[in-house]
């Protein structure tokens, strides 16, 4: 005759099982939060890519307007018209929007937390991909990083509640501040987008 299980068995099984998930609910819920700041950096760099492509493609100026302010981080894709097929003295006020991307339709727990340029931290700021693939200003110059030497534009993304500082964002040149810069972006989701004038994008921690 077999034996079943007694209660004492089945308290002692559930309690355990209600332990582990109580251990594990934490973790599973960060590595999600983790996947959704992954996904929505690498949807604002494909938005890039995009872009570029287009432009080499078509022979043709595309136009990114890049705005932190709008449905938690917001790029959108513009062509010109009349057709323009190289970055100097482009009218904004002319463009087609062709297509748009937001932080807030790939994840309600991200958001767009400003952009390193010379226009300033949280400010829009307008890229033009050039048919030549490179990425420079609406006059047909390359974008200077106004937090980082020797970077051009980069686009911040994080945890809508994260508290984002200068360690976050700043260049660190020792390893030690490399190391701190990467602990603090852990914790904050904090992702970069890099969008050198050569078209070398990537999302980065």
């Amino acid at each position: 005759m077999a034996a079943g299980f007694t209660l004492i068995e089945l308290v002692v099984t559930v309690t355990l099982v209600g332990i582990l998930a109580a251990i594990s609910a934490p973790a599973i819920g960060g590595a999600l939060r983790r996947a959704d700041a992954r996904e929505v950096a690498r949807t604002m760099a494909n938005a890039f890519r995009k872009a570029r492509n287009q432009a080499m493609s078509s022979g043709q100026v595309v136009l990114a307007n890049v705005d932190p302010s709008t449905d938690d981080g917001t790029i959108t894709l513009y062509r010109t018209d009349p057709v323009a097929r190289s970055c100097e003295s482009i009218d904004t006020d002319n463009g087609v929007e062709v297509e748009s991307f937001t932080v807030a339709e790939v994840s309600g727990d991200m958001e767009m937390t400003g952009i390193a340029s010379q226009a300033g931290g949280g400010t829009q700021q307008w890229l033009c991909f050039s048919p030549s693939g490179r990425i420079l200003d609406t006059t047909g110059q390359a974008i200077q990083d106004a937090q980082c030497a020797g970077t051009n534009f980069r686009l911040f993304v994080a945890r809508d509640d994260a508290t984002i500082e200068d360690i976050h964002k700043n260049c660190q040149t020792t390893t030690s501040n490399q190391q701190d810069q990467q602990d603090a972006r852990f914790q904050a989701n904090f992702w970069v987008v890099d969008v050198p004038f050569n078209g070398a994008i990537r999302a980065y921690q």
